[in-house]
């Protein structure tokens, strides 16, 4: 076999190993954290009912937890966002938001649907005060249970990027790990107990970047140097996932044979 065949196998292979979850959480972090790290405090002291994000007569029902700033920094967000017309960048953004309401203007308090509220309350409104429609299908679009997930997935790659920014060895990192490997856990038990296959893919992205960065540092005794896979607990996985990269390859195989064969 030579090698534009060899490559033709490994491609074919990658595309059908490589799945694509609908939470897509490994590489937020970085793309919508970022958006929020460029906002800066409002220097006119904007009052809440100026906010772009809401009209006054919703501002009450959220103002107790929805302060002026948070307002602020939901409008720069949303605002920079919106450039970006790409469905699979701007659904990711609102899932990034939910975590961000979450973790930001809850203070991490689990009231999924509170956080549901002010989501589509947020989104309505700027379509509503801009003009601007590309939300609308983000709008009513998540379920509590789906915002749960989101926030528990979330929160876990946070953790892990805060560790892996850290630079400087001490508590402060090592606690971001213990914190990402608690995290983990509950959410094995989250994968073992459900139907959610798209969630337990997510841990296994989750596993790979941290087995790989835990190998290249010292420190932090006490915290295992690699995840536990979810398919160790879940032995239907174990049995299934050899004959379904088998079936892969072979289908991989029988594609280039039929390739060949045409172009032949």
């Amino acid at each position: 076999m030579n090698i534009e065949n060899d490559f033709l196998i490994n491609y074919k292979c990658d595309y059908f190993l490589n799945v694509i979850t609908k939470y897509n959480i490994k590489d937020m972090y970085y793309a919508y954290n970022g958006i929020f790290n460029t906002w800066e405090p409002n220097l006119d002291n904007q009052a809440p009912k100026d906010c772009i994000a809401f009209k006054e007569e919703h501002i009450r029902e959220h103002q107790d937890t929805f302060i002026n700033a948070q307002c602020s920094k939901a409008q720069h967000y949303l605002s920079s966002v919106v450039t970006n017309r790409d469905h699979q960048y701007t659904s990711n953004a609102c899932k990034y938001f939910i975590y961000w309401l979450y973790y930001d203007v809850l203070n991490k308090k689990s009231d999924y649907r509170k956080i549901l509220k002010i989501y589509n309350d947020v989104l309505t409104e700027y379509i509503e005060e801009t003009g601007n429609e590309h939300f609308k299908n983000y709008v009513n679009s998540f379920s509590e249970q789906t915002i749960e997930k989101i926030i528990k997935l979330t929160e876990m790659y946070d953790y892990f990027y805060k560790f892996k920014g850290n630079t400087q060895l001490g508590d402060s990192k090592c606690n971001h790990a213990k914190e990402c490997f608690r995290l983990y856990k509950e959410n094995i038990k989250i994968c073992e107990e459900g139907n959610d296959n798209d969630f337990c893919y997510e841990l296994d992205n989750l596993k790979e970047i941290y087995d790989a960065y835990m190998m290249s540092i010292e420190g932090c005794q006490g915290i295992p140097k690699t995840l536990e896979s979810y398919r160790v607990q879940n032995r239907a996985v174990v049995i299934i996932t050899p004959f379904s990269i088998l079936l892969v390859i072979s289908l991989s195989l029988f594609f280039l044979y039929k390739v060949n064969f045409i172009l032949f």
